[in-house]
């Protein structure tokens, strides 16, 4: 869980089922929520590929509000070849 200057929180972990406002693409998905600093969701984003699972473990916010989630994934990635048989991922996102 992370804060930004609004107090937003964001929340980041992993899903296998489809969240409001987004659709599982793989047979898991990584998530970022974000919630209203009243504790209303307001955006939920998920990343994944069919060909395999996707999985959040951190989540943070920068001074400028860029959010940045880490995982791994056992998939080609945004088309990158997977290295191993599983590999890290850092992705940045604005809300």
């Amino acid at each position: 869980m992370s804060v930004d200057s609004d107090n937003s929180i964001f929340i980041a972990g992993n899903t296998n089922t489809s969240l409001t406002g987004s659709s599982l693409s793989g047979t898991n998905d990584a998530f970022v929520a974000r919630y209203t600093s009243d504790g209303t969701l307001a955006v939920t984003v998920d990343i994944g590929e069919a060909s395999g699972a996707t999985y959040g473990r951190g989540i943070a916010v920068d001074a400028s509000n860029k959010v940045y989630l880490g995982g791994y994934t056992n998939a080609s990635f945004f088309n990158n070849t997977l290295k191993g048989s599983q590999d890290f991922f850092l992705a940045k996102f604005s809300f």
